[in-house]
């Protein structure tokens, strides 16, 4: 299957979260990517400070190996903290190509994406596009596989929002009824 060429690009979710859809130039299915921004600070060569719990206490890295620069690059862990309810140990590696990936202790699943690093008057952070589904088009309908095994299908119809005349989809699962999502084009 190939995927709609309409899907391609950057959307918001309802709750303003940011989605890419791009298209996989060998299978022509589309994949979509979460979009991420978090602020991080490198306190010395072996630790990073790293997003946040709830309660807004830092989550906390150290480098994995030695002979590393100040740079993100690199092999971090975070160990769980008992204290922080759901919390889970965590593995990510930052290559140099822009490029990583994550492994969190709990899970079997694999995330990994894209990464660039920027700075702002709030500091410096860290965008990531995280790999999350496949998805694939026939006419008005879609089927979603997502990276843990979940598929997803459904019908899809464009549309403009009111007031802004943003090209909008909304895509309606038939195996999830009353599920539908409305992303708006960014």
């Amino acid at each position: 299957m190939d995927i709609d060429s309409r899907f391609i690009g950057t959307w918001k979710d309802t709750e303003g979260g940011a989605l890419r859809i791009t298209q996989d130039t060998q299978s022509g299915d589309g994949l979509l990517f979460v979009a991420w921004k978090l602020y991080y600070t490198l306190t010395d060569a072996n630790h990073l400070i790293y997003g946040h719990y709830p309660n807004g206490q830092p989550f906390l890295f150290q480098r994995v190996g030695t002979g590393y620069s100040t740079s993100l690059i690199g092999v971090w862990r975070h160990e769980p903290d008992s204290a922080q309810k759901g919390d889970q140990g965590e593995l990510m590696v930052y290559l140099g190509n822009g490029t990583y990936v994550t492994y969190l202790d709990d899970e079997s699943v694999t995330y990994n994406g894209t990464y660039e690093l920027s700075q702002d008057t709030s500091g410096k952070f860290i965008t990531t596009l995280d790999y999350r589904n496949r998805i694939q088009t026939n006419r008005d309908t879609y089927t979603e596989i997502d990276i843990w095994g979940g598929v997803t299908q459904g019908t899809f119809a464009f549309g403009t929002e009111a007031g802004t005349g943003k090209v909008t989809l909304t895509l309606h699962p038939t195996n999830a009824p009353g599920t539908s999502t409305v992303l708006t084009r960014i």
